[in-house]
């Protein structure tokens, strides 16, 4: 998963912005959006249907805190996403 897809989900899903607005954010079109949006759900739902890592790519790194019951860890558990080549933000 690229730092695209992650973008397009905290915008979209968690900031709760519609899809212009997002797009818009991102500084690409709205059907950019979309195909970004579906390959990132379609991403997220195999990791959690078939208990795979989920690794976001990219330059900068993301830290993500997990409180949740469904962790694997006892909460809080930190995981460290480190970046690759493609950074688009």
């Amino acid at each position: 998963m690229g730092l695209d897809h992650l973008e397009a989900i905290r915008l979209h899903d968690l900031e709760q912005l519609d899809q212009e607005q997002s797009a818009h954010a991102m500084g690409i079109s709205r059907a950019t959006l979309g195909r970004i949006l579906r390959q990132a759900h379609r991403l997220v739902a195999k990791a959690l249907v078939q208990n795979r890592e989920l690794i976001v790519v990219g330059t900068k790194s993301v830290e993500v805190e997990c409180e949740s019951e469904f962790a694997s860890r006892k909460p809080p558990f930190r995981k460290r996403y480190r970046g690759g080549k493609n950074d688009n933000i």
